[in-house]
């Protein structure tokens, strides 16, 4: 449905319907314009109409976070809340976090987002840096998070969410940097391995480097708009982060999805159980044959973390039944 026609649905009152229509339309990979056409929109729909579930969030974090929490607020309101939000003072994690009279506290939120980037590693290491002073800059840089993590947790009651850090595009030392372990890219990825090691109850790691990744680093990153304006990322990922973001939020607030409801014939294998009997299904080796058993290996890990499984068919239940005897 065009926007101009949610505009109306909304202009009529349909608030429901305008909302639905919405959430059809909206997608975490559409640039920025469009991202905040669909804030805009949502803003123009009474609070109460909706029912959604009030949520305190507070950003805190070493860039410019407004575009983001505009666009957080629309795809946690998707997921069903309806959001409070503070910002902290602009790179001011430390101090915000360290002052016990911070406005941080007064506001009480219930998550606590730590938005960082790459820069804030301090790791300033010497061409050829010994183990020694590579460990040293290491334990200095974990241990930053770790007494912000136990500052948060010891004066509030909020869940916090830290990002890891996003490789640079750049490298220094082009791929020598994948050589050596002094490298600015080594460190980094190895920051984020003993970061998560790290990890307590009541902390999350919202992994910024696999969306870096996932996007491509030429466009996560826009170095004009850093030296401008101080946003660590491209307004066009601006979306995506937010929308995975949301979803990292409700599963904290109990929002996880549970449970996998699967069809059989041509999703868990190849063909027609019913009419290419037990040796006609495509499953297992060959081209056609791998993807299925590919696909049945990752809801095996879902159901080992704990997803229910369940199926869904038409088949009757000995033809069902019999490519799992």
């Amino acid at each position: 449905m065009p926007l101009k026609n949610i505009k109306n649905l909304i202009k009529q009152k349909e608030f429901q319907r305008g909302f639905v229509a919405l959430s059809k339309v909206a997608n975490p990979d559409d640039d920025f314009p469009l991202q905040n056409r669909y804030f805009r929109l949502f803003q123009s729909i009474p609070k109460d109409a909706l029912g959604l579930t009030p949520l305190k969030l507070a950003l805190v974090g070493t860039s410019t976070l407004d575009h983001l929490a505009s666009s957080l607020i629309f795809w946690l309101a998707l997921e069903g809340f309806d959001v409070d939000i503070y910002i902290a003072p602009f790179d001011t994690l430390d101090q915000t976090i360290l002052a016990p009279s911070s406005e941080l506290y007064e506001f009480d939120a219930d998550i606590i987002w730590l938005f960082t980037n790459h820069r804030d590693i301090h790791a300033d290491l010497p061409f050829g840096a010994s183990m020694k002073i590579i460990e040293q800059a290491m334990e200095q840089a974990i241990f930053r998070f770790v007494s912000l993590w136990e500052t948060l947790q010891k004066r509030g009651r909020a869940f916090v969410i830290t990002n890891n850090a996003d490789l640079p595009r750049t490298l220094e030392f082009g791929h020598f940097e994948g050589t050596v372990s002094w490298g600015r890219s080594n460190f980094l990825r190895r920051f984020n391995l003993e970061l998560a090691k790290v990890v307590k109850p009541g902390i999350a790691i919202f992994d910024i480097e696999y969306l870096s990744g996932l996007v491509g680093k030429n466009h996560w990153f826009d170095d004009a708009y850093w030296h401008l304006s101080k946003h660590a990322i491209s307004f066009d990922v601006t979306g995506l982060v937010a929308f995975h973001g949301a979803k990292v939020i409700s599963s904290v607030k109990g929002g996880a999805k549970k449970c996998l409801v699967l069809d059989l014939d041509n999703t868990l294998w190849g063909g027609v159980i019913a009419d290419d009997g037990l040796q006609g299904i495509k499953l297992g080796h060959g081209p056609e044959g791998e993807p299925y058993a590919a696909f049945q290996a990752y809801v095996k890990r879902l159901k080992d973390r704990g997803i229910i499984l369940a199926v869904c068919s038409k088949n009757d239940d000995s033809n069902a039944r019999l490519p799992f005897l």
